[in-house]
């Protein structure tokens, strides 16, 4: 309840606070509203005037150049047709420009060289071009000669100090070029006049605002204005806003931060701030900020955070009473419903902690020890009561349910650990298998992913000369699997005794799988006859994964081959016989799918690319060396991730003369 109260206290005052401040910054983006409107509107005005006086201003030059570069196309003419020479209608081009009327400050021409050959200044003819220089800082004299200029000419932003009055003041020229004499003729007005005039008006703007603002400063609130140099250009009402025009360095620092906050706050999601205003009063003040893009203006409107504190205190302190109220009477009720319920629930308590020593598995669970008779009662505590016996009779069936299911799984488990021993006993695993046959060197393992698997492999002489050898991977798992794969070993070894080509064995085998196979089973399936003398393979794929050659020189490759489809699967079909000359030193590795299908915790497969790149150890270490490096190499790719199918893995080296 104390918790409560305080929860209720705490949230209270901070609802009240937030609803204030929302309400304040409502109020405040209304300002900001109004006074967006009034700056958009004034500087519409603003930007309309100056464009207009660019317009005029851009037509005036153009027509200035352009009659000027009449006058040096007529006097070229004289030139061609040879009344004139080339120095005389130059020097008559200078007379008539420096004589025509013009609205242009300036109307001068410079050459390919950057030499000024025509001023309306003498002082400037002869001088370099190379001191006028664009908005950018580059060579205007360099940038705008006729060979780079449009035959319309074009207009440029430039500056020009002189030798004389070293000033900077920002002309507009219309650059147009004479390509016969590599002449630029420029004519610049300057327009610094435009941007004075675009000056006063922002300052018009500032005195509206500052007359605007004055009007909205109530209850200790207060606004100013600076730009995106931090120089303020409407201040505070003096002793009232974080910038007064007289301060002291530490109060000029401490402004300075302000309009830092200010302005990143203006730029955020979130455009509002608190700060401890500088000076003798050091309130703490919230403040809202806007930014106008097109002025690089930024705007605070800030007010005392005391006048939104102060109704969530006085609201909080009624709460207080009235929930100090409902406290005592709620806890004089709380004594008495303890008292009520404690005795019930002591014994029910009592039995819960009794329950753990009860023998469950015991087949009567009649305890008189264990029954309750406030389980008569009606009330809730008969209810809870009814409950805890129905959970002991429940915790009861369970467990006698749990203690045969345990019993049956125990001896299912050990008759499939019985199975895997059976298993594993019928397929060869003493190795080396034929110590005294120096021409064959064969291993081979198994790992199933259950108690038993499909995977099967075998070899056996048929005679002194010829190993038979197979390996299959049935596909199914667990024991119909299982007995799948010893149905087939016993096929291959029975019909290899009267048959000697794996193809025609492999047919047998898919005939006599697939005629009485309710479940569709069925197995993939290799098959193969080596003369260990002569090293040439007889042999039979039925669908299973290509086996991996492993030359003498430590190359490796897939042989992919197949004879036929799956084994079982259908009746009556015809399988090709395949063949491989095995040379001195030459492996031959077979393996099931649950070599390249190997999955990691990230759902990736060995591969088998990763297989073929692993398998090139068995071509210079011993079969079984080669054999484990590759299971260790799964087994690295794999981690801690579950073995999802059976792995079988064998591999024959022929060593004989070929």
């Amino acid at each position: 309840m104390i918790a409560t109260a305080g929860l209720i206290m705490h949230f209270s005052n901070q609802d009240v606070a937030q609803a204030m401040f929302v309400a304040q910054q409502q109020a405040a983006k209304d300002v900001l509203r109004f006074i967006e409107l009034n700056i958009n509107s004034a500087y519409d005005r603003q930007l309309k005037d100056r464009v207009e006086a660019m317009f005029a201003c851009r037509g005036r030059l153009k027509d200035q150049a352009r009659r000027a570069r009449s006058i040096v196309v007529e006097l070229a003419g004289l030139v061609d047709r040879n009344i004139l020479t080339r120095a005389q209608a130059q020097q008559k081009a200078e007379t008539w420009l420096q004589r025509i009327p013009h609205e242009c400050n300036q109307l001068f021409v410079f050459d390919s060289r950057e030499t000024i050959l025509i001023h309306s200044d003498a002082r400037l003819i002869g001088q370099s071009a190379a001191s006028m220089v664009n908005l950018n800082g580059k060579s205007i004299g360099r940038l705008m000669q006729a060979r780079h200029l449009p035959a319309a000419g074009d207009f440029s932003v430039f500056t020009w100090k002189d030798n004389q009055r070293r000033d900077k003041r920002q002309r507009l020229g219309y650059f147009i070029p004479f390509f016969g004499w590599g002449w630029t003729l420029v004519a610049a007005i300057d327009i610094d006049d435009i941007e004075t005039d675009m000056r006063r008006q922002q300052n018009a703007i500032v005195d509206m605002l500052r007359n605007t603002l004055q009007k909205h400063q109530t209850r200790g609130e207060t606004a100013f204005l600076f730009n995106g140099q931090k120089q303020i250009l409407i201040a505070p009402t003096a002793g009232n806003g974080p910038c007064e025009a007289s301060v002291n360095d530490q109060t000029a620092a401490a402004c300075s931060r302000i309009m830092d906050r200010a302005m990143a706050a203006a730029h955020s999601d979130a455009p509002s701030l608190r700060y401890r205003e500088p000076g003798a009063s050091d309130r703490e003040m919230i403040a809202f900020a806007a930014y106008y893009r097109s002025l690089d203006w930024y705007i605070v409107i800030a007010g005392p955070f005391e006048t939104i504190e102060k109704p969530a205190l006085s609201l909080v302190k009624r709460q207080s009473y009235i929930i100090g109220s409902i406290f005592i009477v709620s806890l004089l009720m709380v004594f008495f419903l303890i008292d009520r319920l404690f005795a019930p629930l002591k014994r029910l308590s009592a039995y819960a902690m009794a329950l753990p020593d009860h023998d469950f598995s015991a087949p009567d669970n009649h305890d008189a020890e264990m029954m309750l008779p406030i389980a008569d009662q009606t009330d809730e505590i008969g209810r809870l009561a009814n409950s805890f016996q129905f959970m002991q009779t429940r915790l009861h069936v369970n467990i006698q349910q749990l203690m045969a299911t345990t019993a049956s799984r125990e001896r299912m488990k050990s008759e499939l650990n019985v199975a895997r021993k059976i298993q594993m006993g019928i397929l060869p695993k003493t190795f080396p298998p034929f110590p005294d046959i120096p021409d064959l060197d064969i291993y081979a393992m198994i790992e199933p992913a259950k108690e038993v698997g499909g995977d099967l492999y075998d070899f056996f002489f048929l005679d002194d000369d010829h190993l038979c050898f197979c390996l299959g991977d049935v596909s199914d798992k667990g024991v119909p699997a299982a007995l799948f794969m010893v149905i087939t070993r016993t096929l291959v070894k029975m019909l290899a005794e009267n048959e000697r080509s794996p193809a025609r064995i492999m047919e047998q085998i898919n005939d006599i799988l697939s005629a009485d196979n309710p479940k569709t089973m069925f197995v993939t399936l290799i098959i193969g006859i080596l003369n260990i003398r002569t090293g040439h393979l007889n042999w039979a794929n039925g669908g299973h994964n290509p086996p991996i050659l492993a030359d003498c020189k430590g190359q490796t490759r897939f042989i992919k081959q197949f004879s036929g489809m799956v084994v079982g699967a259908m009746e009556s079909i015809q399988y090709i016989e395949l063949s491989l000359r095995m040379r001195p030193g030459d492996c031959l590795l077979l393996y099931t799918d649950g070599v390249t299908e190997a999955m990691n915790a990230g759902r990736q497969l060995f591969g088998d690319q990763r297989l073929l790149a692993t398998a090139g150890r068995i071509a210079k270490a011993p079969v079984k060396t080669g054999i484990h490096d590759i299971m260790e190499a799964i087994h690295r790719f794999v981690g801690h991730a579950p073995q999802s199918d059976d792995i079988a893995m064998m591999t024959i080296r022929f060593n004989g003369h070929g």
